[in-house]
């Protein structure tokens, strides 16, 4: 409530739970069970790396199968949020698909997401 100004027909969704596609620009690999802040919009939350789903390989743009996304990675994983966000698929919306993860011990900017489930 507050965070996103919208018609009534704008159709938007709340989420605590998303799917995304993680450009993993942190010094360390991101491992199921890391936490970080995330800002989505206006909102800033906590997000848990719940599952890692795959890695994008660079050669083929195919999905594999990884347990953590190393430094320069692309990846698809499901983070958890602490409470619920205005979220939207990036192929609908960019300002409410995208969102940066940042690193709770140095502040570092750890992952630029798009949303996708």
């Amino acid at each position: 409530r507050g965070a996103v100004i919208a018609s009534p027909r704008a159709n938007l969704s709340v989420a605590d739970r998303i799917v995304a596609r993680l450009f993993w620009a942190g010094e360390t690999p991101l491992a199921p069970g890391e936490t970080y802040w995330a800002k989505i919009g206006t909102a800033t939350v906590n997000a848990v790396a719940e599952r890692i789903e795959g890695r994008v390989d660079p050669q083929t743009g195919e999905l594999e199968a990884a347990t953590e996304l190393q430094p320069n990675d692309i990846g698809d994983v499901v983070l958890s949020l602490d409470r619920d966000v205005a979220v939207d698929l990036y192929a609908r919306s960019r300002q409410l698909g995208n969102f940066i993860l940042i690193s709770r011990e140095t502040t570092d900017t750890s992952a630029l997401g798009l949303v996708r489930g």
